[in-house]
């Protein structure tokens, strides 16, 4: 309950940060730190590539530990290609499509090509059956849910959708979003920013206390310290329990020349926790942004993010050798997702990924492996396709 307070009190933090960068007093537009400028960007997409792994001691005792606690040892990945964009009425919209996914979701789960917020509320649309289910869908079962409902149509050749409505809060939510889009554009939420005079008053004036000087500003309490580091343009947020770090969260920006800003880049966020045995162990979650642009395609199809082209005749994979990543390239494109595997010469499976139904490539980490030769198995649908690649 604690933790749930800290992080809404962190958010809370964050609306008022939000509030003085949009007003002024006269309710005027302002600028939040000194001298910059930002364009009034209503068309945005990037791409998001999330990470989770645990950091245990060397000493820890695995046969102690339940089956649950060793299935944090899974390491969990996703990437995402992210897009927001005003509608024809000016409501603003979020799509999300999934591109891999790795051990984030039951293997019986659907995972949503595309889901979408706007005013109405946050619709998935699948265009993959899912083979689990009797008719491959939910709609069979029951149209309705307890808290949103199921259906079918027909862009982009057929999908199906399920619709969860806003609640009071998330409709609330929303509608704080539109104002603040409306008043300064979607760059407000990925920009770097620190907080003026004025809006350290506020923050004093709510109880926390403040320190500044020429390299940083903190603005903490007993239950959160947050600190802008001015010269290297990061964010250090720390959830606080009885003086003891329960969370710590480091932001990191990367400058856009297009835009003249700094935008984020990374979120490396790390929280301890404990296994039922007593030992400690700490979960890091590392999210990356990448290749922000405005000139996103507003008109496609909500559900049409498959693609033809490069489409390759056998399993590739490159650049081969390789150190840091390999791009591997499908050989078809089918309605159903890819599921990737790699394998050292021990047949031991050391990595892998799902990919969404229609793309043709995935370029994955493999700066953890050690230099050997390694095999990519994949499989899509009823087809199978091997290859294999030197990690120097």
């Amino acid at each position: 309950m604690l933790f749930s307070t800290n992080r809404h009190r962190l958010q809370m933090i964050f609306i008022i940060f939000v509030f003085f960068l949009t007003f002024n007093s006269q309710g005027q537009k302002q600028i939040f730190d000194s001298d910059q400028r930002y364009p009034d960007i209503k068309n945005l997409c990037f791409d998001v590539s999330y990470k989770e792994i645990i950091k245990v001691n060397k000493n820890i005792n695995v046969t102690t530990l339940t089956t649950l606690d060793k299935l944090t040892f899974k390491e969990k990945t996703y990437t995402q290609k992210q897009h927001r964009f005003m509608s024809s009425t000016d409501s603003p919209i979020h799509e999300i499509s999934y591109r891999s996914w790795y051990n984030v979701f039951p293997k019986w789960y659907t995972v949503a090509s595309v889901i979408r917020t706007d005013e109405t509320g946050t619709t998935s649309y699948f265009t993959t059956k899912n083979k689990y289910l009797r008719n491959d869908w939910f709609l069979d079962l029951d149209p309705k849910s307890y808290y949103g409902y199921y259906g079918t149509g027909e862009i982009g050749g057929g999908y199906n959708f399920y619709v969860l409505p806003h609640t009071q809060i998330s409709l609330t939510s929303w509608t704080q979003e539109k104002e603040i889009i409306e008043e300064v554009g979607y760059l407000t939420f990925y920009r770097y920013s620190y907080p003026t005079t004025k809006v350290l008053q506020e923050f004093i004036r709510q109880g926390f206390a403040v320190t500044t000087n020429t390299r940083y500003i903190t603005v903490s309490n007993s239950e959160i310290r947050i600190t802008w580091h001015l010269n290297e343009h990061v964010i250090t947020k720390e959830l606080l329990t009885n003086n003891t770090i329960t969370q710590t969260t480091i932001t990191k920006y990367k400058y856009y020349e297009k835009f003249g800003q700094y935008l984020i880049s990374e979120e490396r966020q790390t929280t301890p926790e404990t296994f039922e045995n007593g030992d400690c162990y700490e979960v890091l979650t590392i999210t990356t942004y990448a290749d922000f642009d405005d000139k996103c395609n507003t008109d496609a199809s909500v559900v049409d993010i498959r693609s033809k082209n490069d489409v390759v005749s056998t399993l590739e994979v490159v650049p081969n050798p390789a150190q840091d990543q390999v791009t591997i390239k499908l050989p078809i494109s089918t309605d159903e997702y890819s599921s990737i595997e790699i394998v050292d010469q021990m047949g031991r499976v050391v990595t892998g990924t799902n990919v969404a139904s229609g793309l043709n490539a995935i370029t994955m980490d493999i700066n953890t492996l050690l230099p050997g030769i390694y095999f990519v198995k994949v499989k899509q649908g009823t087809q199978s396709f091997n290859s294999k690649f030197v990690k120097q």
